[in-house]
């Protein structure tokens, strides 16, 4: 499986690790080193994402409360936004549903 990122993405992990910054400098590379192996782990299982709308799959980090929001094809996975796991849910299906084109 290859990646596939959405072109908002970058702008979805930089304003995380930057609001993580104000209280630690440690905490961004620690949130960007959270969501590398949530990416990994959707490269060797991505089927295994609870399944949140139309086909499309999230996968929480572990450490920070942040969930990625992606789907799977046959051998790319698309990724289209990391969102904050404790937002509106109709806020971030708005966000993916923007996103999906």
């Amino acid at each position: 499986m290859t990646l596939s990122f959405h072109p908002l993405l970058e702008g979805d992990i930089t304003d995380a690790a930057d609001y993580y910054s104000q209280f630690d400098p440690v905490l961004p590379g620690r949130f960007r080193a959270d969501l590398k192996e949530s990416l990994d782990s959707i490269v060797q299982f991505p089927f295994m994402g609870a399944v949140v709308m139309d086909g499309y799959r999230r996968i929480s980090l572990r450490v920070f409360p942040y969930m990625v929001v992606y789907r799977a094809f046959d051998s790319t996975v698309r990724v289209l936004a990391v969102v904050h796991a404790r937002r509106d849910p109709a806020w971030a299906e708005h966000l993916v549903r923007g996103r999906v084109a």
